[in-house]
């Protein structure tokens, strides 16, 4: 009975191993793609379960629990007795509990990535047509970017091997080739200024998140960035950049390459934010209710409120004609300096779109990118 106990708390313990690397690698999932709302619960949950187990083997981690080899092999009922105060119920219950919160976190979210075309009409309205799902299957596919000449779209899907790989969109002859083909996750790639190479937040074996350099025609490792914990990134310059840390609370961050100096430049911000130019950065901070808008200037190292829109989203984007811009469910939102106020840019609901979580733009106002979230 005592040996059946063992090994169904070892059974335990690899669920929550088990529960903790997709958690990890869902980390760059959250924010305005509903996952914030699943995984805080589940997270809560873990953290009970996990202080249970811990109980039961002193203060030790989850992860410094026996193996099962080790488990089975205790005989001395002294050392079993002091180990284990859980009966076989509530562990079995605990397993099953397990068993069922995976399989509905290993369900990713339904997102596709769309393609319209923009032209301006006689009223000077800026209007979108020749709408194309260009991913159009089931799963996730997300994060968007366009190459140096923007004829092709960089995003990430996951396929059946439950990884996150880059694939890249010809928007002529509307081809996708798969460019990465790795045993770790690679998330919001974007291309670099030497033309040649792709960086990439990746989820490493043990769940550090780096930014990976990668190949942009092979697709193979070239370098990483030695620093952890990247949620979202953006360059300021070629040897500087501001990303998105994974603290508690998150955190926005500026990075220098070279020196590697880090310095903290606010608590809370939503993931969408943006440089304007090479010394400026539009941000948010968000609230309970609200995201209030700021852009910082790196050369007077301030920062200056710009606006607020009464809404949790965290997709925002700056536009070098438009400014900035926020999505909205399946509407897109710019904001009016002048006026000081928010207008209606696009509303995607006439194509059945349901809720936008990316926003993408050329430069030249052709080409309209956004993720639709079907759930």
């Amino acid at each position: 009975m005592k040996k059946l106990k063992f090994i169904y708390l070892n059974m335990l313990k690899l669920k929550i191993d088990k529960y903790t690397a997709v958690l990890n690698s869902l980390k760059l999932r959250q924010g305005c793609e509903g996952f914030s709302s699943f995984l805080s619960p589940v997270s809560l949950a873990i953290k009970k379960v996990a202080t249970k187990v811990q109980c039961t083997f002193g203060r030790a981690s989850v992860n410094a629990l026996p193996s099962l080899p080790t488990l089975v092999g205790i005989n001395s009922a002294a050392r079993l007795g002091a180990q284990i105060k859980i009966n076989i119920p509530i562990i079995f219950m605990l397993v099953l509990y397990f068993n069922f919160n995976f399989k509905c976190l290993a369900q990713m979210p339904e997102s596709d990535v769309w393609l319209f075309k923009i032209k301006t009409n006689k009223q000077n309205q800026k209007i979108v047509f020749d709408s194309l799902n260009i991913t159009n299957r089931k799963g996730y596919d997300n994060q968007p970017s366009f190459s140096a000449d923007e004829k092709c779209i960089y995003y990430v899907s996951v396929r059946e091997d439950n990884q996150s790989d880059i694939y890249i969109y010809n928007i002529n002859n509307k081809k996708t080739k798969r460019l990465t083909n790795t045993i770790e996750s690679e998330y919001s790639p974007q291309l670099n200024s030497d033309g040649l190479s792709i960086s990439a937040v990746t989820v490493e074996k043990d769940s550090s998140q780096k930014i990976h350099m990668i190949d942009a025609l092979k697709g193979n490792l070239i370098s990483s960035l030695n620093f952890d914990s990247v949620g979202y990134y953006q360059y300021l310059n070629k040897d500087t950049l501001i990303y998105y840390k994974l603290t508690n609370p998150h955190s926005l961050r500026m990075h220098v390459i070279k020196s590697g100096e880090d310095k903290w430049l606010s608590d809370n911000p939503i993931r969408g934010f943006k440089t304007i130019n090479r010394s400026q950065l539009l941000f948010g901070i968000k609230d309970s209710v609200k995201v209030n808008f700021y852009i910082y200037d790196f050369l007077l190292q301030k920062a200056v409120a710009y606006c607020s829109y009464r809404s949790t989203n965290e997709d925002a984007f700056w536009h070098p004609q438009l400014g900035l811009l926020k999505s909205e469910g399946p509407k897109i939102l710019r904001y009016h300096p002048v006026k000081k106020e928010w207008v209606t840019e696009f509303d995607l609901s006439a194509f059945r779109i349901k809720k936008i979580t990316r926003v993408l733009i050329d430069s030249k106002n052709k080409y309209l990118v956004i993720v639709n979230n079907n759930l």
